[in-house]
């Protein structure tokens, strides 16, 4: 059965994530949460903007740690007006495709830009593929123009494909043809879905040889944490979403009164990603702060 319009949250609404007092502590303490990460991440901008010392690289971190509000703020308002959770999680996903191709932006800054860096990467040994694709193809010259073209593009198409799919699944939903969890050739979030993993998994791929092969002259910026960052918002959108489909083909997961099974997967989902957005914002305080530019 479809969900009902309407506007705020109210309490006869909460029953899409159980009873309704339970819905309304969990639902203010999103509320709650989101101003905290919010509060955490708009401190960390306002650190870089009053030691503004090297823009080309803070200009890029700053987007970066917009990530935290964009995400927050997107994600409640699409838990208090589920009319409007299509549209806003499209212009989240749009985010997180545009902080990619910034982090590999910063990372090649740090390096002092493509040119200096294809000069440190002539000095560099030939690296291997990680397994088991080292059993498929020879080990990569990344100091070769077409090999660092290549990786850069591997980086880069998950850039155009996730808005892509995001605007296609957004669709698919107002048509009323997306099903979460529905495992069907002739399903459209299985496609969805499909072409969304090999997408980030090459993305990320590529990026993780980029990042062993620049690890050493990245060394002074601290690159792990800031690659953890990154990781981890990906693993939340679509790991932790991919969890929630998987319980939902397994029935473990149902509608709830007049809410459908997808409307309360939406629920859940912008739940979790309220909830979980201040241990990333002081993750992304730690990892992204503004002495970095000392080095």
């Amino acid at each position: 059965m479809a969900e009902p319009a309407r506007g705020a949250w109210t309490p006869a609404g909460l029953e899409a994530v159980g009873a309704s007092d339970a819905g309304a502590f969990f639902y203010y303490l999103s509320g709650i949460s989101v101003l905290v990460a919010c509060g955490i991440s708009l401190a960390s901008i306002g650190n870089h903007l009053r030691n503004y010392r090297r823009p080309g690289v803070q200009r890029l971190t700053i987007r970066i740690l917009w990530m935290v509000p964009v995400y927050a703020v997107c994600s409640f308002i699409s838990l208090s007006y589920r009319h409007l959770a299509d549209y806003i999680d499209t212009l989240r996903d749009l985010y997180e495709a545009f902080v990619i191709y910034v982090f590999f932006l910063l990372l090649v800054n740090y390096l002092g830009g493509e040119r200096q860096l294809l000069r440190l990467l002539n000095e560099r040994l030939r690296i291997h593929h990680a397994w088991p694709f080292n059993y498929c193809f020879r080990p990569m010259n990344m100091a070769n123009g077409e090999t660092f073209l290549f990786i850069r593009r591997g980086i880069l198409q998950f850039v155009i494909v996730k808005p892509v799919l995001a605007v296609l699944a957004m669709w698919c939903k107002v048509a009323g043809i997306y099903r979460e969890g529905e495992v069907s050739l002739a399903s459209p979030a299985f496609w969805l879905s499909a072409f969304y993993n090999i997408s980030v998994c090459w993305s990320l791929y590529c990026l993780v040889q980029f990042y062993l092969q620049c690890e050493k002259d990245l060394k002074p910026y601290r690159p792990l944490p800031k690659f953890i960052c990154v990781k981890i918002i990906i693993f939340l959108t679509y790991w932790q979403g991919l969890l929630i489909s998987t319980l939902v083909w397994l029935g473990v997961i149902r509608g709830s009164g007049s809410y459908s099974v997808d409307a309360v997967v939406t629920v859940i989902q912008d739940l979790l990603l309220c909830l979980e957005m201040v241990p990333i914002a002081l993750l992304h305080s730690h990892a992204f702060p503004w002495n970095d530019i000392d080095n």
